[in-house]
């Protein structure tokens, strides 16, 4: 799977759009925010199976709970669309990341030093390296 030839700008213009946009189950939540990246960059919606599925938490949990959990619900998604898991090392901006966010694991967007994730009030930002478990998605 290829990213779009501009997708630099995409990303820079994709995280802006969203920095001040609050948390939302089933419309901005970290699996919608990454699919809804990699949907923009490449035309292929690794989210549509269960996109509009859901707009609350337990929903959101009961589809988690019959892939076993965000990281295997993501591991499904992103092979069946083309990704490779790659190392820390070799992942760069706009690949996926999943990590422990405190209250589960979660999925953002690598953008370099930091990755971008779903916030209550808006994005926050995270050091890439921060977490010593973290998976890495390139496409």
């Amino acid at each position: 799977m290829s990213r779009a030839d501009n997708w630099r700008t995409l990303l820079a213009d994709f995280i802006e759009a969203r920095r001040k946009r609050a948390f939302e189950w089933g419309s901005h939540d970290c699996c919608l925010f990454a699919a809804d990246w990699v949907a923009l960059v490449t035309s292929n919606d690794p989210a549509k199976a269960f996109r509009q599925s859901y707009s609350s938490a337990i929903g959101a949990h009961g589809i988690y709970s019959e892939f076993g959990g965000v990281p295997a619900l993501v591991r499904h998604c992103l092979r069946d669309a083309g990704f490779e898991r790659v190392s820390k090392e070799q992942a760069s901006a706009g690949d996926l990341i999943v990590r422990e966010s405190g209250q589960g694991k979660c999925v953002g967007i690598v953008l370099g030093l930091n990755s971008a994730f779903v916030g209550e009030d808006g994005l926050r930002f995270a050091r890439t390296d921060e977490d010593p478990e973290a998976t890495f998605w390139k496409f």
